[in-house]
């Protein structure tokens, strides 16, 4: 089995994955062990609505934006489909692999800058190293879904369209995205006015044009989506439905002045 390269760091100023959508942040979370997506478990939405990604059919190709080492990804191969994902970190693809116990190679790629790709040798999953922005989409072909897991959250507000066209050029026809999201703000105090920042750091979020209020150059360590992104992404070519919505935990270690909800849509490609 192929064995991970040395920590890389590319300094260029893209827009990727990890909580601050800077690339040394991410590469940094991973390789110091503090990235909290990490280990967690495959995701209950995944598993309770894969019907509505797949539409009830077998074999499917599954594109997995910025996937990190999530067991998304070898729970969708379980499934029988074959699967093609991207992330920025080395380590969090070599971990997801060795985890899992699949014998892959791995080849660097020309048409992507520090690309690198690991194939199992069953043919059924491609993983690619790079930012998501550098991604050579020839290399894929089209695909009959994508399962993004929270992935729009990174994306700063300026560069979601961009990216929603990066999907969107992989999608065939009638291809679905099954997006799991979510959105915060802060609640109002007792004296009617907006929280203030709290021990976090978190400053005021209200709501403005965007549909999520956060400025670009707040330092919020995620950026909420709310359905006019999807439309402003998607609303052309899609249709777009919120098919679940649920309080999060994740309210608790930001203070009592923020709400969380979890959110999952579904955009199916005309």
């Amino acid at each position: 089995m192929a064995q991970s390269g040395e920590h890389e760091h590319d300094h260029e100023e893209h827009i990727v994955g990890g909580r601050n959508a800077d690339e040394k942040q991410w590469q940094d979370a991973w390789y110091e062990g503090d990235c909290k997506n990490a280990n967690r478990d495959v995701s209950k939405w995944l598993k309770e609505h894969i019907s509505r990604l797949t539409d009830g059919k077998s074999n499917l190709r599954i594109f997995v934006p910025m996937c990190g080492a999530a067991r998304d990804l070898h729970w969708l191969l379980e499934q029988g489909h074959e699967v093609i994902g991207v992330e920025l970190v080395d380590k969090a693809l070599t971990m997801f692999l060795e985890r899992h116990g699949i014998k892959y190679t791995e080849s660097s790629v020309p048409s992507i800058p520090s690309g690198k790709c690991y194939k199992s040798d069953d043919g059924k999953l491609t993983l690619y190293k790079c930012n998501i922005f550098d991604l050579d989409t020839n290399l894929i072909g089209k695909v009959d879904g994508m399962w993004e897991s929270g992935a729009m959250t990174d994306i700063p507000p300026q560069e979601r369209v961009r990216y929603g066209e990066l999907l969107l050029s992989l999608l065939s026809p009638g291809g679905r995205i099954l997006a799991e999201t979510f959105t915060f703000g802060e609640t109002e105090d007792a004296e009617g006015g907006s929280a203030g920042h709290d021990d976090h750091g978190h400053g005021h979020h209200d709501n403005q044009e965007h549909g999520h209020g956060h400025d670009a150059e707040e330092e919020f360590p995620c950026r909420p989506v709310e359905m006019v992104d999807f439309e402003r992404m998607y609303g052309k070519t899609c249709k777009i439905e919120m098919i679940a919505e649920e309080d999060s935990d994740e309210a608790e270690d930001w203070g009592p002045n923020w709400w969380f909800k979890n959110r999952l849509h579904l955009v199916v490609r005309n």
